[in-house]
C-alpha cells in the first residue's frame, strides 16, 4: 500500500477578488494533481469573502471528486478573524457551517 502524501499550498499577503483568479488555479492545480491538499493560511495579511468562497468552493469538489482538503487557522490570525465576522465559525473555533471538516485549528503558525 502506497502512503498518501500530503500537498501544503501556502497562501500569504494580501488577498482580495482581484487575486482570487490566481488563487483559484493554485487549489485547481493543487487538487488535479494530489489526493490531499492542506492550505496553511498563517501568511495572510489582509483578505475578503472572495478567498473564502474559493477555499469552500474546493472543499466540495475535492470531496466531490473522493479527495481531501482542509485549510489550518491560527488561533488569532486574519484569516481566523474574517470567518469570526463573516458568521462561518464561533468564538470557540467550532464552525457554523455545513463545511465543519474544512477548518482545521492550529495555535501555532504553520
Amino acid at each position: 500500500m502506497r502512503k498518501q502524501t500530503v500537498h501544503y499550498v501556502k497562501l500569504a499577503g494580501d488577498l482580495y477578488l482581484r487575486q482570487a483568479e490566481e488563487v483559484r488555479e493554485t487549489l485547481r492545480s493543487a487538487l488535479e494533481t494530489n489526493q490531499t491538499v492542506h492550505v496553511h493560511t498563517t501568511a495572510i495579511t489582509e483578505l475578503d469573502l472572495s478567498i473564502v468562497q474559493l477555499l469552500i468552493a474546493a472543499f466540495r469538489s475535492a470531496g466531490a471528486a473522493g479527495k481531501s482538503f482542509s485549510v489550518s487557522i491560527a488561533t488569532g490570525s486574519v484569516f481566523e478573524n474574517v470567518l469570526l465576522r463573516g458568521g462561518f465559525i464561533r468564538n470557540d473555533g467550532t464552525s457554523l457551517t455545513p463545511d465543519a471538516d474544512l477548518w482545521a485549528h492550529c495555535d501555532a503558525a504553520s
